[in-house]
């Protein structure tokens, strides 16, 4: 098969569901009564968990995959990491996202906390 279409498939199913899952992540956020910070550390959440997912549903698909090749697994497996490699760079990238916002929410949910106790 054309390793090359399928890599191109890959990331465009990819790019395009996590465009999506983002914009779903963006109409929670202005469907949500609670305070910015508490909107801020629920998107990071959020992304985290779904980082953490796919991230682990990826590596376990890079290690069993070549594994159930009888011919030539190490040409199955270079495939596979070529094919699932960027994916693992925007998960990854998924998740640092997530960790960031969730403590930055953290962060002004208890800095508006402080504020609010000096007023």
């Amino acid at each position: 098969p054309e390793i090359k279409s399928i890599r191109n498939i890959a990331q465009n199913g990819v790019w395009l569901f996590l465009l999506l899952g983002i914009l779903l992540q963006v109409a929670a956020w202005f469907m949500s009564v609670a305070t910015v910070g508490k909107k801020t550390q629920r998107l990071g959440v959020r992304l985290t968990i779904g980082g953490v997912i796919f991230l682990v549903m990826l590596l376990v698909a890079r290690a069993r995959v070549p594994a159930m090749s009888t011919d030539n697994e190490d040409a199955v497996r270079a495939a596979t990491d070529f094919v699932t490699s960027p994916m693992l760079t925007r998960f990854a990238g998924m998740l640092s996202a997530g960790i960031i916002l969730g403590i930055t929410g953290f962060f002004i949910q208890h800095r508006s906390t402080d504020i609010q106790s000096f007023s």
